[in-house]
């Protein structure tokens, strides 16, 4: 049965989608560092799970996004267990509302290549001036358990927060109260998000994301050796992509 915070219901009825609220938080970067860390391209050719100070670096990161309370999670309905993530920042930059403060705290050179890469692929292409936008919000980590993969709960959770990011751009009562003070009155005018897998830009591609700027991953690089050395070559672009509300 659904629980009481059920958003929405997936996967005929077995999957849930959630806020992720404080009491998830933990769940969340259990769910983050076993899949998403373990996985993904960027993790992987900066070598995030090589130390625990990196590690906690990047749960710095998850905490301070997950402030914003616009992220959301699948949960097997049987289980109530966290299957997949879907974790958003709301972003303006003429108001100051960024994760250049949480980068620019980190030490480790793990988590300083992470934060000059998003960086590069994300700011290459000004959306602020060329889309005449204020704000935005950043699909920033995406993510499935693999033994609940296949089944498009990642695909679902995209579409979710795009019916979402609408109420909030059209000023819902309902949504905009559960926001945090400081950001109550941002409304967002678009979805960016940073594509660093090919799976992750077929799930921008079904959703109509328009690209605006794609980079070879052999142009960045960690210790010597380039991103696309460390990853699995089928993934060849890191791809910055958005569309409009």
């Amino acid at each position: 049965m659904a629980s009481p915070e059920c958003l929405k219901l997936i996967c005929d009825g077995d999957i849930e989608i959630v806020r992720i609220t404080e009491d998830l938080y933990d769940a969340t970067i259990e769910l983050y560092q076993n899949y998403f860390m373990k996985y993904e391209n960027v993790s992987i050719a900066c070598e995030l799970l090589e130390s625990p100070q990196t590690i906690n670096e990047m749960e710095q990161l998850i905490r301070a996004i997950l402030k914003d309370q616009i992220s959301f999670a699948a949960r097997d309905v049987r289980t109530k267990q966290l299957v997949a993530m879907c974790i958003n920042k709301i972003v303006n930059p003429s108001a100051n509302i960024t994760l250049d403060e949480v980068f620019d705290s980190f030490q480790t050179e793990n988590m300083k290549t992470v934060g000059d890469y998003l960086h590069y692929v994300e700011y290459t292409y000004d959306i602020a001036k060329e889309w005449q936008i204020e704000c935005w919000i950043e699909l920033t980590f995406l993510s499935t358990r693999s033994d609940y993969g296949r089944r498009g709960i990642a695909l679902a959770l995209a579409e979710y927060l795009l019916e979402y990011a609408k109420k909030l751009k059209d000023n819902d009562e309902e949504e905009i109260q559960k926001l945090p003070l400081a950001i109550k009155n941002q409304r967002p005018q678009a979805i960016t998000s940073a594509f660093t897998s090919k799976f992750s830009q077929k799930i921008g591609e079904k959703l109509n994301f328009e690209t605006l700027f794609d980079v070879e991953n052999s142009h960045f690089e960690f210790r010597g050796k380039t991103f696309a050395e460390k990853i699995d070559p089928i993934h060849k672009y890191s791809r910055f992509a958005a569309k409009r509300l």
